[in-house]
């Protein structure tokens, strides 16, 4: 997390620049990726026939496939790391490839105080 404040419009541009300059390089020095922003987009591809059963079970729930899908993420990565890595292996197992999932290996790497 890159903290920052100012006043105005003007110093918290600069604030912020600031920051942004400090951080990028103590990431690069302590060997991390930068957290960055994300989309909100994952493109995916699975198997046709897991699809079916996706659209069949969003449709039984009430739900889309987008929105059942996104549910179905958030109670993966709930439960815990270890279960979600065991979801990617499945994947894995099931095509011989993993199918789009992939976590961000650079969490925030540092957290500068004004």
């Amino acid at each position: 997390m890159v903290s920052f404040e100012g006043t105005d419009v003007d110093e918290l541009e600069k604030a912020f620049r600031e920051a942004v300059d400090d951080y990028l390089p103590l990431c690069k020095k302590l060997r991390r990726v930068p957290d960055r922003v994300y989309s909100g987009r994952v493109p995916l591809r699975i198997d046709a026939a897991l699809h079916r059963r996706v659209a069949i079970a969003a449709g039984s729930a009430g739900s889309g496939v987008n929105r059942w899908t996104a549910g179905a993420l958030e109670a993966a990565t709930k439960r815990g790391s270890s279960d979600a890595s065991g979801a990617i292996a499945t994947a894995r197992g099931a095509t011989g490839r993993a199918t789009g999932l992939h976590a961000n290996e650079g969490a925030a790497c540092a957290t500068r105080a004004p």
